[in-house]
């Protein structure tokens, strides 16, 4: 038997033991279903599990959901095997992970307790022989055809509910289909025997095979060139020179994507139909566009540098676009004009929507603000000069970060119906922030600061009382590759995708990208290791007569079946570039032909 501690709740002893080729597991069963207060233990079949993190992550959850009252069983040692379940039914889960005719060994689960105590009960109560707890252990005792019988089912209520599922399958399954985008171009993979004498394949191999060795990583596969794709503006200048991009914004639902012109042009393309809107957004005289949001409700927000702030509400269906149907616009408004300024709010530096559509969030040179668009006011957050802002998923209970020139400010917010409750903020000590995502755990916050070679991170958490901040804990920062220099490169920016699986960052001095593969799961246990590992290097366009082609923004697409799809701006050119994720099968082929 093992003692373990876990970082978010060092208060709490986990006590896990192993045993194998157990005699008594009918009697064991039959008092566990009878609730029999002596058998306070969570008892797992051994067979079905195959490493000890997957342990620990379901008995996090467990702990979490039972001190925020979010328990879905009876009881803490049911939720155990709730959380080890990937279905919403409890049933299927004691079904799958619990003592079923044929288990034959069991890993048991005590939270907190006496040793000693604990130690002679289950002597007492277990007649079986008892093993080391370890993976190596774990992985002789684990039966695959379980295991793959273990798989997520959807249980489909009414017929809305298979109307809906179908019309999201088919729309995941044709999500770009005029594009006809391949799923690998030009992959070269990185052996230990170097055949291979290509300038790129060279470059992929010398750079980053020696930071491979060091952490290990089944190579997946992903194309080192962007797609020969790009989205051009119709309308070009008289003298030939490139039309600038400054900003994508990806619409949340639908495959359409907003491209704003370095003038103030906004133009809209349409993958559906594989052209540009036959209108483009204008903007004010003499402003230039700092950023731009897209809703689920068909709204597009634009910040400009003096403080202006539009609201652009679209018909995006099909038909309307055809018909050339305009667009409307209103001006919001966060502070009253004065005698000095037209908007002394300050110039905006980033953009958020809400996950209802309800709330804009907004950063400027002079605060944080909420405009609440059903009531038309806005709500004064954050004093500080901020310059980015990041939201979690969820509707009901979210956080928000902003990222201010000396720290990160992160508030807990509560939709109350009639408005959003926010806690006081938890301050993160930094220097000017450049660049924030969250995780798809809604609880991750990944981070950059300007001219620093790390990506750093944290891992937030509700506060314990009520209007008290949340807190926080460090996990180990992700490091950039090194060149020619000894010290890592300086990164420009950085990018997650949806469901937190690939980080790619582009540096200041290099006309490519880094892609690096995310073990989001790993937040939970660890407190010294990285969670991420690098597996390739994505290569931007080729020099122009002038030089470098330098990277300006790049973006993921809401959802992209089988992977991912980043779009990255390169000057005149938006690229498309997409990522597939390999499914557990090729990975352990491709390990077992290559390593």
């Amino acid at each position: 038997m093992q003692i373990f501690r876990l970082p978010n709740y060092p208060a709490e002893k986990i006590y896990i033991a192993l045993y194998m080729n157990v005699k008594n597991l009918s009697y064991i069963r039959d008092q566990f279903l009878f609730q029999n207060p002596n058998f306070n233990y969570a008892f797992i079949d051994a067979s079905t599990i195959i490493s000890l993190y997957q342990v620990l992550a379901a008995i996090h959850n467990s702990i979490r959901n039972y001190k925020e009252n979010e328990l879905k069983t009876k009881n803490i040692n049911s939720e155990i095997l709730y959380s080890l379940s990937p279905t919403l039914t409890i049933t299927d889960a004691f079904y799958k992970f619990g003592i079923t005719e044929k288990t034959d060994s069991l890993i048991i689960v005590k939270i907190n307790g006496e040793e000693e105590q604990i130690k002679k009960e289950l002597e007492k109560t277990i007649n079986g022989t008892e093993l080391e707890l370890n993976d190596s252990n774990i992985k002789g005792i684990s039966d695959i055809v379980k295991i793959r019988m273990v798989k997520r089912y959807f249980t489909l209520n009414s017929s809305n509910d298979i109307k809906g599922m179908q019309e999201l399958d088919k729309s995941e399954i044709i999500l770009f289909p005029v594009l006809s985008l391949p799923l690998l171009v030009e992959i070269n993979h990185a052996f230990k025997d170097d055949n291979t004498h290509t300038k790129k394949n060279s470059l992929y191999y010398n750079q980053i095979f020696n930071f491979f060795k060091t952490i290990f990583q089944t190579f997946q596969m992903i194309p080192q060139t962007p797609l020969d794709l790009l989205i051009r503006s119709d309308r070009k200048q008289k003298n030939d020179t490139p039309i600038l991009i400054s900003h994508i914004s990806w619409h949340k639902a639908i495959p359409i994507i907003a491209l704003s012109h370095i003038k103030g042009a906004i133009f809209i393309y349409d993958f559906r139909t594989s052209s540009y809107f036959k209108y483009h957004l204008s903007s004010p005289p003499h402003v230039s566009i700092t950023c731009l949001a897209f809703s689920k409700q068909n709204r597009l927000v634009v910040g400009y540098d003096n403080g202006q702030l539009l609201l652009w509400t679209l018909d995006l269906s099909i038909g309307s676009v055809l018909n050339k149907t305009k667009a409307y616009c209103k001006q919001l408004v966060l502070v009253k004009s004065s005698y000095f300024s037209e908007f002394p709010c300050g110039s905006i530096s980033d953009l958020a929507f809400s996950q209802t559509g309800r709330q804009i969030f907004i950063t400027t040179s002079k605060g944080a603000w909420v405009y609440d668009l059903i009531f038309s006011e806005a709500q004064r957050i954050s004093f500080s000069r901020c310059f980015k802002i990041a939201l979690t998923d969820c509707e009901s209970h979210c956080f928000i970060a902003f990222g201010t020139e000396n720290s990160i400010e992160i508030f807990s917010c509560l939709n109350s119906g009639l408005g959003l409750r926010f806690s006081p903020p938890l301050y993160i000590s930094t220097s000017e922030i450049d660049k924030l995502i969250w995780a798809s755990d809604n609880r991750t916050l990944f981070y950059h600061t300007v001219g620093s070679s790390n990506i750093s991170i944290i891992y937030v958490s509700p506060a314990t009382l009520v209007d008290t901040p949340p807190i926080s804990r460090k996990i180990p920062a992700i490091i950039s590759l090194q060149f020619e220099s000894k010290s890592p490169e300086p990164i420009s920016n950085f990018v997650l995708n949806p469901s937190s699986e690939r980080l790619v960052f582009s540096f200041k001095k290099r006309s490519y990208l880094a892609s690096f593969q995310v073990y989001l799961d790993a937040v939970l246990m660890t407190s010294s290791l990285s969670i991420a590992s690098p597996i390739g290097f994505i290569f931007g366009p080729d020099k122009n007569k002038n030089g470098d082609i330098n990277l300006i923004d790049m973006q993921f697409a809401p959802k992209y079946a089988g992977g991912a799809l980043l779009a990255t701006i390169w000057n005149d050119k938006v690229t498309f570039l997409p990522m597939k994720f390999s499914g557990k099968a090729e990975i352990d082929n491709f390990s077992k032909a290559n390593w």
